[in-house]
């Protein structure tokens, strides 16, 4: 589900000369629908199992993600997936500058944690043969296990068209379940040229009980905590390479902190718990 904070602050940022363009964004997290509005999911391998909504609930806050399987327990066992999660069509028509996708992927079991994924492009259709150009393709590792990390990946060769995207989680088997959350596109004249990351950043502990410590490689940057529904809850300027914030007082639950600077911005989605 799009939050609205896509509607107040992501369509269009500008600090300093700065600016990005978001032209899609999804989050997981509508209890109800999944998949989300005009995603679609193919179940290739035909075992009819395929990607599904999952969270995570410790009674202080709700965390909603994208999963596929490679095992499931209930006598089903192992399996083999090729899961496709397809996205909405993608305007790049009016994009200028970098384009990026960025999003953050998680393993759920530090013995079973090799699961391999795909993400392609598709000019022309949202079916299976039509994602012919494979940008990125991976095994999970054990730095993987129990938090986000972030991918950013480049679509700058496709400025100009209009694409899907697609999350394949295939060629294993018998390891858990690969997580998906965080899914945004954007472009601008400094959106970053890595790959994985525009910069390198922390935000530690996740969850977060008291203090919330944001560290990485960046310099006079701007940073701001929203809610999932939007609101501006904490801001800071001129933050260069660490920042602790007290958040003792917030309210628990989840939370995405932004980090712009000169090198691109960077979005974590936190949890703050009792």
């Amino acid at each position: 589900m799009k939050k609205l904070i896509t509607l107040i602050s992501f369509l269009l940022i500008t600090l300093s000369g700065f600016s990005q363009t978001y032209v899609m964004e999804e989050f997981f997290d509508d209890t109800i629908n999944f998949p989300p509005a005009n995603w679609t999911m193919i179940d290739a391998d035909g075992d009819t199992y395929n990607w599904r909504m999952n969270s995570w609930d410790n009674g202080t806050f709700l965390e909603i993600y994208a999963v596929s399987d490679s095992w499931l327990s209930g006598g089903v066992g192992a399996l083999t997936p090729e899961n496709y999660l397809v996205s909405p069509q993608i305007n790049l028509s009016s994009a200028t500058g970098a384009v990026k996708l960025r999003y953050t992927v998680q393993v759920a079991d530090q013995d079973y944690y090799e699961e391999k994924y795909k993400v392609a492009v598709s000019t022309t259709g949202n079916q299976v043969a039509d994602f012919t150009n494979i940008i990125h393709t991976e095994v999970t590792s054990l730095d993987d296990y129990y938090v986000w990390t972030e991918r950013i990946l480049d679509l700058t060769p496709f400025i100009g068209q209009q694409i899907y995207l697609t999350f394949c989680h295939f060629d294993c088997t018998d390891m858990y379940k690969l997580l998906l959350d965080s899914v945004q596109v954007y472009y601008g004249p400094n959106a970053g040229v890595t790959e994985y990351s525009a910069f390198e950043v922390t935000v530690a502990p996740n969850p977060a009980r008291h203090n919330l410590i944001v560290n990485g490689e960046f310099n006079n940057a701007s940073l701001r905590m929203y809610t999932l529904d939007g609101r501006l809850v904490y801001s800071a300027a001129e933050v260069t390479r660490y920042l602790n914030i007290d958040v003792s007082d917030f309210n628990r639950g989840m939370y995405l902190v932004e980090i712009e600077s000169s090198k691109g911005k960077t979005t974590r989605k936190i949890a703050l718990t009792d």
